[in-house]
């Protein structure tokens, strides 16, 4: 008499699902954003006070391009944070 193998089968492994990706915390991304700003601001402020020609004390500098260029980055800047801010609303 033969004797009976008995024959196993694997059970199919699935795929295991990737754990969700974490929704960003909006609120937290726009204080960074308004943060940002604020030291755009404030370098923008000193920039302009460097190049005050009343101002004894002021270094003959022309920054005008740089001034120019920071404040075009201050008013993308404030567009996105009003965008996020509508969103997080």
């Amino acid at each position: 008499m033969a004797k009976s193998k008995s024959i196993r089968t694997r059970k199919s492994v699935k795929p295991s699902r990737p754990e969700p990706t974490p929704k960003p915390d909006l609120a937290e991304i726009l204080g960074r954003f308004t943060d940002a700003l604020s030291m755009f601001h404030c370098v923008a402020r000193a920039l302009a006070e460097r190049q005050d020609p009343h101002d004894a004390d002021s270094d003959p500098v022309k920054l005008g391009d740089e001034l120019v260029t920071l404040n075009q980055a201050i008013a993308v800047l404030t567009a996105a944070i009003n965008a996020l801010d509508g969103v997080t609303a």
